[in-house]
């Protein structure tokens, strides 16, 4: 997913194996969830086996572990996972095209669901065997979350995304979640940067994938430029720059997080 924005892997992606790499790692990652719900502690020994699951739609094994064990679960994200008509699913790459908006948003978090089944469907399937579960069928396997309205919070600030209204009482926008500050130090040269002028805003992508990391460089170095405040431009797995080489950008590289940071996006159109 990071290494291809969108729906459909490039040509060098799969001859570089990486689809059959993401298939292994997925059935790894299934079984390590189903041994988290059954197997003693690892460090204590203790006994242990769920009372309930909270995961992220993307981990897979959440329905699947929940019904074997006959236990609730509850689903929690960072993005938009359920169908809605506001916007599309964040991974489908959706081309401009004459089509009702609105019904393309809905179908893009069906495409990205179906897409993703096929492409798993027997590595999950072989996994249930293993629970003593039975197959789940090509027909349902893309919208167990959505058939049996499993509960879903998204921990976004309804500031930003209002809750859509096609979404039903079984999903929630509950806000940010925040965490204790780590002990952090800045280094000396951002601290110098920091000392140096006025507070700056911070600009990042975090994991997301740009096609075009170069433009979007550009793009972020003429808005500080045009609007005449200082920025934190973080890297991330984007690879942006400071293409203008202005003083008053600084690249960033890792950094902890947290609500004293001021996001802003940048759109292209």
């Amino acid at each position: 997913m990071v290494k291809n924005p969108g729906l459909i892997p490039s040509m060098k992606t799969m001859q570089a194996g990486e689809i059959t790499k993401k298939r292994a790692m997925i059935r790894e990652m299934l079984d390590g969830c189903w041994k988290s719900c059954i197997e003693p502690d690892d460090i204590t020994g203790a006994p242990f086996v769920a009372d309930a699951i909270i995961a992220n739609p993307p981990s897979f094994a959440h329905i699947h572990c929940a019904q074997a064990l006959c236990i609730p679960v509850h689903l929690m994200f960072t993005m938009p996972w359920t169908a809605t008509k506001n916007f599309p699913h964040p991974l489908a790459n959706i081309q401009a095209n004459n089509a009702e908006p609105t019904m393309v948003n809905r179908l893009s978090y069906a495409m990205v669901e179906w897409m993703t089944w096929q492409g798993l469907a027997d590595v999950v399937n072989n996994w249930r065997e293993t629970m003593d579960l039975e197959p789940v069928p090509t027909t349902e396997g893309p919208f167990l979350a959505y058939t049996q309205n499993i509960p879903t919070t998204y921990c976004w600030s309804g500031a930003l995304v209002p809750k859509p209204l096609d979404w039903g009482q079984h999903i929630d926008v509950c806000g940010f979640f925040f965490r204790d500050m780590p002990e952090y130090k800045p280094p000396r040269d951002l601290q110098d940067f920091l000392d140096a002028g006025p507070t700056p805003i911070y600009v990042g992508f975090g994991s997301i994938v740009l096609e075009d990391p170069e433009e979007m460089s550009a793009i972020i170095s003429e808005a500080v430029r045009s609007s005449g405040v200082r920025c934190i431009l973080s890297k991330g797995w984007a690879g942006l720059r400071n293409v203008s080489n202005s003083p008053d950008i600084f690249e960033l590289n890792d950094c902890p997080h947290g609500e004293r940071y001021f996001f802003i996006f940048v759109a292209t159109h």
